[in-house]
């Protein structure tokens, strides 16, 4: 289990890039660690963020190579990323309820388990018909 990350981990990220846009094993080599502690570095400024801040970590695919981590505070400048992610949560909501469907047939209704399966599968229909309706 990895440690917790640091506010000043955090701040460190953040600073990098305010000054500029970087790959992540530029980001590793400017923070000093590691591909999978970068990642929850990134992951916690991006928590922070959400929290009450307009300004978004996005990342920008680069034909082939690293993406490129950068700092927005507009929609249009993180809507790439944002359509990015969204076709990619959808596919991932798909995925998820091929197999909660599955357990679902398997799972007793009258347990707590099965209650759970049938409430998840309600949410995840739901939030599919939602998105259907948009895009």
């Amino acid at each position: 289990m990895s440690r917790h990350v640091t506010d000043d981990e955090v701040g460190r990220l953040y600073d990098l890039l305010a000054t500029r846009d970087c790959t992540k094993p530029e980001m590793c080599v400017d923070l000093g660690c590691g591909s999978r502690r970068a990642d929850e570095i990134i992951r916690a400024l991006r928590r922070l963020l959400g929290e009450d801040d307009t300004i978004n970590v996005v990342a920008i695919p680069q034909h082939g190579g690293p993406w490129l981590y950068r700092l927005v505070g507009t929609y249009t400048d993180a809507k790439p990323w944002t359509v990015n992610r969204t076709l990619d949560v959808r596919s991932r909501l798909e995925t998820i309820n091929e197999v909660i469907a599955s357990i679902a047939r398997g799972a007793d209704g009258r347990t707590t388990d099965g209650k759970m399966v049938r409430i998840v599968q309600r949410t995840l229909a739901r939030a599919m018909e939602d998105l259907a309706e948009l895009l």
